[in-house]
């Protein structure tokens, strides 16, 4: 990617009549930044390294575009509170940024289904640096929900508030609140699926008969968070 000052300079000497706006140090040391050409205005941001990313136009809510100098852009929830996927031809790696925080995750995660999650009101979103050992991770912050690895990809990632995962190299079961909590699943129990509906998650023994558990403040939950 390009420094900065590289960029103004040769942005400069291709558009004389060129307007770029800076703004504040933001989350992980990152600044937005906004660059107007011929009326037309490009948004971006600046990482901690300098480099230079465009984002697609403003008005635009979800988007999967070319690549704009070696970068991949993609876009979830709302413009002005969701989160930019930005791929990285030259680190190989996806990178997130939250719009509503400035944090700037730097291109650490393996491919874009890590970053799945169904409920806007949860922070977490699920994530993998090698592509097999998953865990969660807070997309204002950066910070682990838990220390604990999870072992296959679950679509469904942080639903609702909750996440049901397979422990890593485990048979064992975990319940995961977007609190940073978990519940550890009765060994010989295995949920049907991984989505709890109405505060209820179904599993099955090993007879094969179904048992609802209740997700509730009675459960032995555990503090889990970094």
């Amino acid at each position: 990617m390009k420094t900065l000052g590289l960029l103004v300079l040769t942005v400069f000497i291709a558009f004389p009549g060129l307007n770029i706006e800076v703004g504040e140090l933001r989350g992980n040391h990152c600044r937005r930044i906004e660059i107007t050409v011929a009326g037309t205005s490009y948004e971006g941001i600046i990482d901690s390294a300098n480099g230079f990313v465009v984002f697609p136009r403003s008005d635009i809510d979800v988007y999967e575009g070319d690549a704009y100098q070696g970068s991949a852009l993609s876009y979830y929830g709302e413009k002005d509170t969701g989160v930019y996927w930005i791929y990285s031809d030259q680190e190989r790696r996806y990178a997130f940024y939250d719009i509503q925080s400035g944090f700037f995750s730097e291109f650490l995660f393996h491919h874009t289904q890590d970053f799945i999650f169904y409920d806007e009101n949860t922070d977490y979103l699920r994530v993998t640096e090698d592509g097999r050992r998953y865990y969660y991770i807070n997309r204002r912050n950066g910070l682990r929900l838990s220390p604990l690895y999870f072992s296959s990809m679950n679509l469904d990632g942080m639903y609702k508030g909750y996440a049901v995962e397979p422990l890593y190299d485990s048979e064992t079961y975990v319940i995961l609140n977007d609190q940073g909590q978990l519940y550890r699943i009765a060994p010989d129990l295995t949920p049907i699926d991984r989505i709890i509906e109405n505060d209820i998650l179904l599993t099955k023994n090993k007879e094969g008969t179904v048992i609802e558990l209740t997700i509730d403040d009675s459960l032995d939950w555990e503090d889990s968070s970094l």
